[in-house]
Parts: structure tokens; C-alpha cells; sequence
């Protein structure tokens, strides 16, 4: 993993003096003002991981800055530039990439089951540091290979000191709603026999 990471950081480095290389041909004008503007804007921080983006972005800008620069166009020399410093510094080459969290990620699927938003935040709080949402239905859903149903996420909301019946708690909340794909679009559909309120 070491070798493949100081090949790219190489590469990039590689890249940029290429870009500046260039830039500095004796037969361009204004190649020392664009070669110092390049370097200072190619000089920002990347991450590790956008290494290889931030080498595509250089050798795009390398091209368009050396065409305005062989051409003597002076618009387009700025442009190239300013482009190019948009591209970088914007580009999100500095962060890391950051994976979503399972709520971000089974949020909207629990919604389109029929979880109300007790249930949902009941069910996310079951998931631990590490775990992973498998499955969802509008019954239950799969944690790290494990099952949990939609009972057990609702009966986990009542109090450690409760003395409530199970069937008591759970005829507190109104009832599982099952909603699927019918036709197209988003439907409830009977549980048990009968329609859900």
C-alpha cells in the first residue's frame, strides 16, 4: 500500500513540473507570471486518496495554459488560470471521502416500508459502531446478519422500570403499516386480514 501511494505522490509531483516545465518554454510570453500563478495554485494541499484527480486536473489546465500561452491570448491565458484555480481549490482535493452512516444510507427505505419515525429512530439506535443495516421490510429488519423485528425495536422503547404487559405496550402504538410497490407506486397493502389505520 506504501509503494502504490508514493508512486502516485511520484506521479503528481512528476506532473507538476512537467505543467511548469512547459509553461516556462523561452518561446512563450508571460510564461514566468503564468508559471508562478500555476505553481502557486498546484502548491495547495491534496489528500492522498485525490491524488490521482488532482493529477487530471493539472494536466488539463497545462494544456489549455500552454494553448493561450503559444497563441500570445492573454484572455484566454487568464481564463486557463482562473479555471484552473477553480478546479483545484474547489474541488474537494483537500478532504477525505466520508461514507455515509446507516441512517443516511436506510433512512428513505425504512420511510417507504411503512416505519413511523419513533420506529425509525428506535431501530438506529439498536445499530452499533461497526454494524451494518442488511435488509429492511415493513416488519423487521436485518442487522450484521441478525434479525430484529418491527415488536422488538418497539417493545426496546419501553422503560426498564415498566411493569407493562408486552401486549400492553405494544397496543399503545398504532398499527405496523405495510406499504409496497403496487402498480407502480406506493400503496398500503392488508396485514393479517385487515386494513392498517
Amino acid at each position: 500500500m506504501m509503494e502504490v501511494e508514493k508512486q502516485v505522490a511520484n506521479e503528481l509531483a512528476q506532473v507538476i513540473e512537467a505543467g511548469s516545465a512547459a509553461i516556462l518554454d523561452p518561446e512563450l510570453a508571460l510564461q514566468r507570471r503564468a508559471e508562478r500563478r500555476f505553481r502557486a495554485i498546484a502548491a495547495s494541499p491534496v489528500h492522498e486518496t485525490k491524488k490521482p484527480q488532482a493529477i487530471a486536473i493539472i494536466t488539463e489546465a497545462r494544456e489549455a495554459i500552454v494553448s493561450a500561452l503559444r497563441r500570445s491570448n492573454f484572455d484566454q491565458l487568464d481564463k486557463a488560470l482562473a479555471d484552473f484555480d477553480r478546479k483545484f481549490r474547489y474541488s474537494g482535493l483537500q478532504t477525505v471521502e466520508v461514507e455515509p452512516t446507516e441512517r443516511e444510507k436506510w433512512e428513505r427505505i425504512f420511510q417507504n416500508h411503512g416505519w413511523d419515525s419513533q420506529d425509525r429512530d428506535a431501530a438506529f439506535r439498536r445499530v452499533k459502531p461497526g454494524e451494518k443495516i442488511d435488509s429492511v421490510d415493513w416488519n423487521g429488519f436485518g442487522l450484521s446478519g441478525r434479525r430484529i423485528s418491527r415488536e422488538q425495536v418497539r417493545l426496546g422503547l419501553r422503560p426498564a422500570w415498566s411493569k407493562v404487559p408486552d401486549a400492553e405496550w405494544l397496543a399503545k402504538f398504532g398499527p405496523i403499516r405495510r406499504i409496497e410497490m403496487v402498480e407502480g407506486e406506493m400503496r398500503e397493502v392488508p396485514v393479517h386480514g385487515r386494513m392498517p389505520a
